[in-house]
């Protein structure tokens, strides 16, 4: 059966499932020695291949929005690591003029959208397979109605913006319910300067086109035939699909910093619960604070944090909450006390985080006296050291006599009043 390729389902694909479907189709294209590279160290290169004696590494990146010069980059230094003699970046996107900019300079070659889609339909012509399936957002072109529209069209991608809203507007003088006039004035507006914008405007900031410019938008899908009536429909599942991804992202982001910060946490929480297997005590979010602050006297600690941090052990069945402290000046912290579990089963390696910390806290008393010690001793140096520069001063202002000596005799007893401050101070 022959595989159609869709390119809304290659932009649907995940990173290592498009640079597998890139190296199946350069093996369809007569490259040879193709492989996919491991997902980690790969330097920038996902696909290495090889045609009439030229190696090729190529980086796939699977994106929603165009490309900057970081893939071009990366895939230049890759192609020396991996001793090839070209590198390639392939996307279902388009690339901007900075990296077109950056491939020029360095001799990458870039493969975008387009050039996607004439490599599928080369396989597909070679291999007798049926031609690629596309939506109708993927075939339909704006602006081949009337010479006006056109006009518009093309005062668009000069980003004439006044010529083409005049444009457009003529033709809406003469046909009210003309989906793409009004489409057109919307894009002169958003300062969108061709169909592609438009799309990646539509999928990406749908939200922001509808709030800016909601009455052009809606007549032109109101007044759409059945063609662009079908691209209107077509990017709107791709905006769907894009906000249900950033939704997956969002929450796959959350959940990771919300581990990190649990593993982060995991050290302070095992020190309060060390403080309260060796006091017995209760403790508030104030106690909290100040032992925190002692143990890692750099952190910044606040009650917020000690109390979110109570609350935690709280939620795990490690402590319990026993009262509200109604008589504080901060925000009716509760106390709290071990749970009968953590009482009745100590933990072994608690207990050695106790004597740790109470190494630590006897280490770093003896560092604050030692330091203490030295600022003394530095203190007591430049006071002896002081007191032998004044008396030597003293002798020599003795000895000064003579007519010429009153410069002298001045600036020695400057220098003595200072030392005589100092010694003060």
């Amino acid at each position: 059966m022959a595989v159609i390729y869709d390119m809304s389902r290659i932009d649907a694909m995940e990173g290592h499932e498009f640079e597998r479907f890139i190296a199946d189709l350069l093996r369809k294209l007569g490259y040879q020695k193709v492989e996919v590279t491991p997902g980690s160290g790969d330097q920038g290169v996902d696909v290495l291949a090889e045609k009439d004696g030229v190696r090729y590494a190529i980086q796939c990146k699977c994106y929603s929005a165009d490309l900057g010069n970081t893939p071009v980059q990366e895939v230049n230094t890759g192609k020396m690591i991996y001793h090839c003699h070209v590198g390639v970046v392939v996307t279902n996107r388009y690339f901007t003029q900075g990296a077109r900019d950056a491939a020029k300079a360095t001799g990458v070659l870039l493969w975008d959208r387009s050039k996607l889609e004439s490599l599928i339909a080369q396989v597909q012509t070679t291999s007798g397979e049926e031609p690629a399936v596309r939506q109708s957002g993927e075939t339909f072109t704006l602006w081949t109605g009337s010479p006006l529209l056109r006009r518009g069209g093309i005062a668009l991608k000069d980003r004439e913006w006044k010529k083409a809203t005049q444009l457009f507007e003529r033709v809406l003088n003469t046909d009210p319910e003309n989906a793409e006039a009004y489409l057109g004035l919307m894009m002169t507006k958003a300062e969108l300067s061709d169909q592609e914008a438009f799309i990646q405007a539509y999928i990406n900031q749908q939200w922001r086109l509808y709030g800016l410019y909601g009455n052009n938008l809606r007549h032109a899908k109101e007044f759409a035939g059945a063609e662009l009536g079908g691209w209107f429909a077509s990017l709107d599942e791709k905006a769907k699909a894009e906000r249900k991804r950033r939704e997956t992202e969002t929450k796959i982001e959350q959940e990771r910093k919300k581990t990190m910060e649990q593993e982060r946490d995991e050290p302070y929480k095992q020190v309060i619960l060390s403080y309260l297997s060796a006091t017995g005590l209760v403790v508030t979010s104030t106690d909290i604070k100040e032992l925190l602050q002692f143990t890692y006297p750099d952190g910044l600690w606040g009650y917020q944090k000690a109390a979110s941090l109570l609350n935690a052990l709280c939620a795990e069945g490690k402590l319990i909450r026993v009262e509200e402290e109604k008589n504080s000046r901060n925000p009716v912290p509760s106390v709290f006390k071990l749970s009968e579990t953590e009482r009745r089963f100590p933990n072994e390696e608690r207990a050695k985080m106790i004597d740790e910390e109470q190494a630590r806290k006897i280490a770093f008393k003896a560092e604050q006296v030692e330091t203490e010690r030295k600022r003394l001793e530095e203190i007591a140096r430049k006071k002896a050291a002081l007191e032998a520069e004044r008396d030597k001063l003293q002798a020599e202002l003795a000895n000064l006599k003579g007519l010429f000596t009153r410069r002298q005799r001045r600036k020695i007893e400057s220098r003595l009043t200072e030392i005589d401050l100092a010694l003060k101070c």
